[in-house]
């Protein structure tokens, strides 16, 4: 995973073999958008946990974009990640 997300460190898999979320460095965790099954061929999945890594960082980044200018600096520091 480092060679595609360097800080990414930490996987959370629950039952039956689904990543549901990714942990930093500094011990952030972020919820993936949708989970992934690691159930398939390695190569499939790691595309897909890619793919939901980005969208996931992405929907996080346009709601951050979106709720800046519409909260209170406080609400807003404690509503989102980083």
């Amino acid at each position: 995973m480092k060679a595609c997300f360097d800080n990414v460190v930490k996987l959370t898999i629950v039952e039956d073999d689904v990543i549901e979320k990714i942990h930093s460095s500094e011990k952030e965790a972020v919820k993936l958008k949708k989970p992934v099954r690691t159930k398939e061929v390695i190569e499939k999945w790691l595309d897909q946990l890619q793919t939901q890594i980005k969208e996931t960082l992405h929907n996080l980044l346009k709601e951050g974009i979106k709720d800046y200018g519409n909260q209170l600096r406080p609400v807003f520091v404690r509503g989102h990640y980083g």
